[in-house]
């Protein structure tokens, strides 16, 4: 099942690849013609298509701090139960109905059997450690409240994405003001960029199944 996957994937995917590729070599032969030809009414298009996004603006309610401390703490012992009840029947099921044979099976990877299955055992205990600690939180949730408390003042940050991305919005129109300023010497680099794509993509057409 694998290689033919990888197959349709090679023909669906390759050529998408190759015909963009060509498609936009070609757009840039007609950009940099137009920079040579008349780059007034080119430098006026590109002004007038240009627009400047924000992404500050656009991850702003995801930089936004959201407490739901007092949902969790008024409705503490339901979500504890669920944890518990949750938690157990993930450790039931993992130590009492687990067998790695249909696992292995499923999975159709070209390795050798003993190597999946030690993969897969390991996933698999890591579930029941992540399980054991959901039993845990649930019954420290349900019984011991102050403890959970506790542990958060330690454990809880906030994370701003505002200043993770601080600067990816900047403007930087170094490049934009070179073109203005010598439009047609651009249009040429771009034109003999361009034909170049062209060539080496057409090639790759070719020599497609």
């Amino acid at each position: 099942m694998l290689p033919a996957n990888s197959n349709l994937i090679y023909q669906l995917m390759i050529p998408s690849i190759v015909l963009f590729f060509l498609v936009w070599s070609f757009v840039g032969v007609g950009v940099g013609l137009g920079l040579i030809v008349s780059p007034t009414k080119m430098l006026y298009l590109f002004g007038s298509a240009n627009r400047y996004v924000s992404t500050r603006h656009g991850l702003k309610p995801l930089s936004e701090m959201h407490d739901v401390e007092p949902q969790a703490r008024k409705n503490r012992r339901w979500i504890g139960t669920f944890f518990i009840l949750g938690a157990a029947y993930s450790i039931f099921g993992l130590v009492i109905w687990y067998d790695n044979g249909p696992i292995v099976s499923a999975l159709n990877l070209d390795l050798p059997r003993p190597y999946l299955a030690v993969i897969v055992d390991s996933v698999r205990w890591v579930l029941v450690a992540c399980s054991v600690f959901a039993f845990v939180i649930g019954t420290l949730l349900c019984f011991y409240p102050n403890v959970v408390y506790r542990l958060e003042q330690h454990t809880d940050h906030w994370y701003s994405m505002r200043k993770v991305f601080l600067g990816v919005d900047t403007l930087h129109l170094g490049l934009d003001r070179w073109v203005a300023a010598f439009p047609r010497a651009a249009g040429l680099i771009i034109v003999i960029a361009a034909l170049v794509a062209v060539a080496n993509s057409a090639v790759l057409w070719q020599q497609l199944p």
